[in-house]
């Protein structure tokens, strides 16, 4: 099924869906993809379900809206600040020569041998996006191993209201970092507290000298 945005006559954005070669036809009360996406993301089911839920309503000349200058991109979003575009070419090869580096790296070495990154990666291959504890698992694995023996680097569970004292860490070296869940939306925020305007680059940089100095 392919999916289309244009732009109605009263402004408002039209959903119109097809198979290729077929006729599109508008999605009933979609609102945007974005809307249609985030009711699939909140009800645990396929954006092909929740089109199929709406159902379908009149025919779509989408040629005519092309001249017209009606077509929209693929995704908007309410609020244009988050929600940023690009895309490439068929020449641009590196990322997909990476990727599938990445992928043999995960099949072939040993498990012991993977760095971090690639254990994450892996955790997305096999089981799809790492689950929140999972990450803070991984997080802690990794301090544990590379933290200053001050144990500066303190990896905590997220506080119950979410929320985080900005002030909490002033004029002390430490670096809380947790990870916060949001189950709605199936992604996890990382968060790092520190005093970055009272110690700034200075003590970060003598930091990473104990580090690689072993001090």
């Amino acid at each position: 099924m392919l999916i289309s945005q244009i732009k109605g006559s009263n402004g408002e954005i039209i959903v119109a869906v097809r198979e290729p070669g077929g006729t599109a036809k508008a999605v009933k009360n979609a609102g945007s993809v974005y809307a249609l996406a985030m009711e699939a993301a909140n009800g645990g089911k396929s954006l092909l379900q929740v089109i199929e839920a709406h159902g379908l309503g009149d025919a779509v000349d989408l040629e005519k809206a092309y001249a017209e200058g009606k077509f929209l991109p693929p995704m908007t979003h309410p609020d244009a600040a988050h929600l940023h575009l690009t895309g490439t070419g068929l020449t641009h090869l590196g990322s997909a020569a990476t990727r599938d580096s990445m992928h043999k790296k995960t099949s072939e070495a040993a498990e012991e041998t993977l760095t971090d990154s690639m254990k994450m990666f892996k955790m997305g291959l096999e089981n799809g996006k790492p689950k929140a504890g999972d990450l803070q698992d991984a997080l802690a694995a990794h301090y544990a191993r590379s933290n200053t023996p001050e144990k500066f680097v303190k990896v905590l569970p997220p506080t119950e209201d979410g929320k985080l004292d900005a002030l909490a860490l002033n004029d002390t070296n430490e670096l809380e970092i947790r990870v916060f869940p949001n189950e709605d939306h199936r992604h996890a925020v990382v968060i790092a507290r520190l005093d970055n305007l009272g110690k700034g680059a200075s003590g970060a940089a003598v930091q990473n000298l104990k580090l690689m100095l072993a001090l």
